[in-house]
């Protein structure tokens, strides 16, 4: 050995020799003297990047182990840029695909998609291409035709019709689905963007459990996500975090961002799918030590490290372990020879001092603008062409070329083999984002603003002719990052703002409001002044597709002017209605439910439509009979298949009388029938429209309020046929919503209430969640009063409770917790919060349900009666007399009628009833026994005029209590185990066990306890049954402690 070869102790020697034998194609290969010649170093990006990442990648391989075999998990790896993020994910990716067959792991399927900073103006572009990508490769494949039949059927058994809406945002979907049929799209839906998060998430959910592969989502470069995204990773890792416990499928999310701090959307979501069962594991990267450094080099080098440790010390001064710039840097210094193969020693050799004293930039972008300098002119020019882009080519650059005439191939070409650009697939990528930031900014700022304005109307011209609506948004993106400033004239001015407008509205049609919004307020700079009288109706389109999308996207200060300059500008009334309607719909979220009345009927006023200053008894008759006088004689088949409406006034008219209806219900639910009644007119006199099913579902509803069941659920059945005859969607999950309450009258309540599963995906599908979680509330409130076991509506309450909390809907949620508190108390977890692991612990500490309850009755008393009906009924059933009738005395304050029947009602008759004869009975007070004979009749007459399923069981428990009070014992006698057969046959397995309870009581109060002992005895069992424990035992220990168990009791138990 010579000079710094010489070994200088023996250990070195043991060093080396263990480093040849360990990699003995790295230390012991000779350099291939004539390849480093002539192409000099090649490092590329993940050679630099990803060494002295073991622990890193062990972590990562650890959390998606878990996520696939135990629980949903997601690994976000975070860092500054050049620290080898992607590099780390690229080589998880091929692990992952390959799979693991020491643990009997398929290879997994790996999607991956990446946000860009200059592609903001495409809806949901990462995901849904990294989806369209899967479509496209299960499509062009002979050998997954089964996996494409089993993910078609499954769409649309999950979506029906709305999977061709989703074929829009993932257009190969169409090679899987097949072609679209003719669709009315003239109804919208209410939350179109809601409406594709949850059909993007259903299809992610469909995909996971459809393949037998682990699913893998790899989105990249997550700090460039907008808001819209953001929330559909959250609604996806929502799905398929729960259903990865309960349908085989295997999830794992995995991003990479930049440093991500608390506050950050990308932070807050994380940290709230947290708080649903959704771990997050967090791999942060740094700048790689000296030592990890210097192997990197030698092993690029093929150079011992000991040999190679002079040349690190300087280039880890300098990059201070920047892996991307360590990179660079060795690139540079062989370009410049001061690091060169040397042809007499067969190895790398350099010029320590002319590396110490060269002076280079103290980060990594000005290093790079330095090289960039350094290339000739056509290849900068065409760095920056491919910069103004993003990170790499696409269609549209290649269509730029084209029209342009531009020369860009060989110049790119050239950005490769200097180590700028990688070329992968035949498209040109830079290697870093900084590298992308060094070539945009070589051009001054306005330079750069007409280059982006002439590529964005050079690609119109191009869309012009080939009609391509992705080359569209591309193409007027980039206008927009030119701006006003770039414009010529005010001709030019306008025909940009009309491509603006044609932007947004495709944007708006893909369901990506925060992009359309940036379309029409970037159009909205293009007009000049005096625009509303040159270009009315250009003006007057830009600023309703701003409000509409500001209102979606709660950009209400926006929305506040935008609105004052329709108000002001437009020309009509018609032209205002779109204004009106965002206004109500703001107003009802804000929960300012009576501005909302009265901006409905300013509107509804204004298309001269009538309506009563003053709601009486005597102005619903009059209507009632009006509207009573224009149905008479029209068959269901009439109705069904009745004209359309086609006068837009009137379609406006009943959009606003069904929002007037929605706010109504909650503050004024004894004038809301007006509003119904002049729906329904509105239908019969100018034809259906799509929100006529809801005006005969709450017609129905009313008149089954007011006793003719029968008539209302006629009306309801009428109201559901009409969804598919004028392809309502919007209104669909309300109206399945209160016509299965109507059902639940008239049918079997256990059969019929499976039809709110039914609602509840179609209230999804319109994206309006908060009837979707109606109809699950419904559904398990009516399984509860159904005698449904409690462990599994408790399940599935955990579910709705979850889900509420996840959509934000704080005030639904604390109209569900008084149910929740009830079921735990009945099951004996009284002081449990729901159980679920999904349940979120934040939203509980952000919000006190209980305040907001009594802050909810103290401002409406509508909300007071079934407060206190809860308080009454578990009094009742646990036999604290002075607590019953504390709240009954409550509850009878409440006579608040409304005319949406609920199956819960029926129920609140039978308690009051049950609860009016014992404080009748305990207190010989005929007043409150005549209120339980009013419940009496009203039960019997539901019997009559319902369903003897129902509610016979219940009319003769009221019967027998009706009896006791009169001392007729023989007859109660008779009525009591009438009624335990009654329930008994008609499955309510919960009055089956209070039947025998009130039937034991009747016998104890009467002195005949050893006759009371088998109805006690078996009504405990049926409790228990029923999964009421805490109920068991309660009765158990009250009869205990009345001392009314003789000794024979505990011999028969």
């Amino acid at each position: 050995f010579s000079g710094d070869e010489t070994y200088s102790c023996m250990s070195d020697v043991q060093k080396d020799l263990k480093l040849m034998l360990e990699s003995p194609g790295v230390y012991l290969r000779d350099l291939d003297l004539d390849l480093v010649c002539n192409v000099g170093l090649q490092m590329d990006d993940r050679t630099a990047t990803w060494y002295g990442r073991d622990a890193e990648f062990a972590s990562l391989k650890e959390t998606y182990l878990r996520s696939i075999f135990d629980q949903c998990d997601v690994a976000i790896i975070c860092g500054q840029q050049g620290v080898g993020k992607s590099s780390l994910a690229q080589e998880f990716a091929q692990y992952a695909k390959l799979g693991d067959e020491e643990i009997n792991m398929k290879g997994c399927i790996f999607l991956s998609g990446k946000f860009d900073k200059l592609k903001q103006s495409q809806p949901f572009s990462p995901i849904a291409s990294a989806f369209n990508k899967y479509c496209e490769w299960l499509s062009l494949s002979d050998e997954k035709n089964s996996i494409a039949e089993k993910v078609s059927g499954a769409l649309k058994l999950a979506l029906g019709q709305e999977v061709y809406a989703l074929a829009k945002a993932i257009p190969n979907l169409s090679n899987i689905i097949g072609t679209e049929p003719d669709m009315d799209e003239s109804d919208g839906v209410e939350d179109a963007q809601k409406r594709l998060r949850y059909l993007l998430s259903q299809f992610a959910e469909v995909i996971s459990y459809s393949n037998d592969a682990p699913l893998v989502l790899f989105i990249d470069n997550l700090q460039w996500a907008d808001s819209a995204s953001i929330a559909l990773i959250k609604q996806i890792l929502l799905v398929l975090g729960s259903s990865s416990r309960g349908n085989n499928s295997q999830f794992f999310f995995l991003g990479c961002c930049n440093e991500m701090e608390k506050g950050h959307d990308l932070w807050n979501m994380l940290h709230s799918v947290n708080d649903f069962g959704v771990n997050t594991t967090k791999i942060e990267l740094d700048f790689l030590d000296e030592e990890i450094v210097n192997l990197m080099i030698s092993k690029k080098l093929n150079m011992l490290p000991r040999l190679t440790r002079p040349l690190t010390d300087i280039v880890y001064h300098k990059t201070k372990g920047n892996p991307f710039f360590v990179g660079q840097l060795m690139i540079e210094l062989s370009k410049d020879g001061l690091l060169r193969p040397s042809l007499s020693r067969c190895r790398w050799v350099w010029e320590e001092d002319k590396i110490q004293e060269r002076e280079l930039p103290d980060d990594v972008v000005s290093f790079l603008t330095a090289s960039l300098n350094r290339l000739p002119s056509e290849v900068l020019s065409a760095l920056f062409t491919l910069s103004c882009f993003g990170s790499c080519t696409d269609h549209s650059l290649v269509e730029l070329e084209n029209e342009l005439g531009l020369s860009l191939s060989d110049p790119l070409g050239r950005a490769v083999a200097e180590g700028f650009l990688n070329k992968k697939d035949g498209k040109y990528h830079f290697v870093d984002e900084r590298v992308r930031e060094s070539a945009y900014n070589l051009m001054k700022p306005e330079e750069r603003c007409l280059t982006h304005f002439n590529y964005g109307l050079a690609l119109c011209s191009v869309v012009a002719r080939d009609a391509d609506d992705a080359l569209f948004l591309i193409a007027v993106g980039q206008i927009n990052l030119g701006g006003p400033k770039a414009v010529v004239d005010d001709d030019e001015g306008f025909r940009v703002a009309n491509h603006n407008l044609m932007a947004g509205k495709k944007a708006m049609d893909m369901s990506d409001f925060y992009s359309a919004y940036w379309f029409f307020d970037y159009g909205l700079s293009y007009l000049k002044k005096g625009h509303w009288e040159t270009h009315y109706d250009l003006s007057l389109a830009l600023y309703d597709g701003a409000a509409e999308c500001a209102f979606i996207i709660g950009e209400h200060a926006s929305l506040s002017i935008l609105s004052e300059q329709i108000m002001h500008f437009a020309k009509c009334i018609e032209d205002k209605l779109n204004i009106f309607d965002v206004t109500i719909r703001i107003l009802i979220r804000r929960s300012n439910l009576s501005a909302a009345v009265d901006c409905g009927i300013d509107a509804l006023l204004n298309l001269g439509e009538d309506f009563p200053e003053e709601v009486t008894p005597d102005v619903i008759i009059h209507f009632m009979e009006e509207t009573k006088e224009m149905l008479d004689g029209m068959s269901d088949e009439e109705l069904i298949n009745y004209k359309l409406k086609t006068d837009s006034n009137k379609i406006m008219a009943m959009k606003f009388l069904a929002k007037i209806s929605e706010a109504l219900y909650m503050i004024r639910p004894s004038d809301q029938p007006i509003v119904v009644l002049k729906m329904v007119q509105l239908s019969v006199m100018h034809g259906m429209s799509s929100t006529s099913p809801l005006a005969f579902v709450l017609y129905g509803s009313f008149l089954a309020s007011t006793g003719n069941i029968r008539e209302g659920y006629r009306y309801a059945r009428i109201a559901k046929a009409l969804l598919e005859k004028v392809c309502s969607r919007s209104v669909a999950g309300e109206v399945i919503a209160y016509s299965t309450q109507l059902m639940a009258y008239v049918e079997p309540v256990q059969s019929a209430i499976e039809f709110h599963i039914e609602g509840e995906k179609a209230a999804m599908k319109s994206g309006r969640t908060a009837y979707a979680l109606l109809n699950a509330f419904l559904y398990e409130s009516c399984s509860y009063w159904s005698g449904k076991k409690l462990l599994s509506v408790k399940s599935q309450l955990d579910r709705t409770i979850s889900l509420t909390k996840q959509n934000n809907h704080v005030l639904l949620l604390v109209q569900w917790m008084p149910l929740y508190g009830l079921l735990l108390k009945m099951i004996g977890h009284s002081n449990e919060k729901p159980s679920n692991p999904e349940a979120d612990a934040g939203f509980d500490s952000m919000f006190d349900i209980e305040k907001l309850g009594r802050d909810l009755r103290a401002e409406n008393s509508f909300q007071s009666k079934p407060h206190y009906f809860n308080k009454m009924y578990t009094a009742f059933m646990f036999r604290n007399y002075d607590g019953m009738k504390s709240a009954a005395e409550q509850y009878s304050k409440f006579k608040i009628g409304t005319c949406i029947i609920v199956f819960i009602s029926s129920i609140q008759l039978f308690y009051e009833g049950l609860v009016s004869f014992w404080i009748g009975r305990k207190e010989e007070d005929k007043t409150w026994i005549e209120k339980g004979k009013n419940s009496c009749r009203a039960m019997e007459s539901l019997v009559d005029s319902s369903s003897k399923w129902n509610f016979e069981n219940k009319a003769t428990l009221l019967q027998a209590e009706e009896q006791f009070c009169a001392g007729n014992l023989e007859v109660a006698e008779k009525l009591y185990d009438s009624a335990v057969s009654s329930a008994k046959e008609h499955k309510f397995i919960h009055e089956e066990a209070l039947a025998l309870e009130l039937a034991g009581l009747f016998y104890l109060k009467t002195g005949r306890t050893k006759r009371s002992i088998p109805y006690l005895s078996q009504a405990v069992e049926k409790y228990r049954e029923w999964e009421a424990c805490a109920k068991a035992l309660s009765l158990e220990k009250y009869l205990e402690e009345e001392k009314l168990w003789p000794e024979e009791y505990y011999a028969l138990l």
